[in-house]
């Protein structure tokens, strides 16, 4: 087996490791904090092992390209398409990322379970407003998949930035004030 086959199968077996033990998340009341703890150690450490893996194949795959291109004669061009040829190789290494809104704040609220109550709705709060703000994500959106994970928006007034803790809307909230 070629050294670039033995890394490509290595990575596929981590990402398949890591994808059981997703599954194997310890989430409810059942749970102690040191089964969260083992559960999130876990995590990090196959995330390690993957990211190395990854920079181990990308290299490998580089070393590979670099040799094609230096044997001395130049490929027609009508042969190699760059964009293409990326894109083939993001396929090949899952390097694409795509969640929903939704995907997102399941993922921001298992980050959080560890750390006090007391900040846990700010991180949430605050990837929300940068989500809004930044990503330009649907506030609808938003705010339902912070519902979804038992928590609220803390919604301020689009013209004057009051806090209004009794709104139950939809779209950008406006104070009476405001109206």
């Amino acid at each position: 087996m070629s050294e670039i086959n033995y890394a490509i199968e290595f990575y596929c077996d981590l990402k398949a490791e890591m994808d059981e033990h997703q599954q194997k998340e310890p989430i409810g009341l059942q749970y102690t904090k040191g089964n969260k703890y083992y559960w999130s150690w876990t995590f990090n450490q196959l995330q390690d092992e993957l990211d190395i893996a990854k920079g181990y194949l990308v290299t490998l795959l580089d070393k590979q390209l670099d040799e094609y291109m230096n044997q001395g004669f130049q490929p027609p061009v009508t042969t190699w398409n760059k964009s293409e040829a990326c894109r083939l190789l993001k396929e090949r290494l899952s390097l694409h990322f795509s969640a929903s809104i939704k995907d997102l704040f399941l993922y921001v609220g298992r980050s959080v379970m560890c750390i006090p109550d007391q900040y846990k709705g700010n991180v949430i709060n605050g990837f929300a407003d940068a989500l809004h703000e930044w990503a330009g994500a649907d506030i609808d959106a938003v705010r339902e998949a912070v519902n979804n994970i038992g928590f609220n928006i803390e919604e301020h007034c689009y013209e004057c930035n009051e806090l209004m803790p009794d709104f139950e809307g939809t779209g950008h909230p406006v104070c009476p004030d405001c109206v």
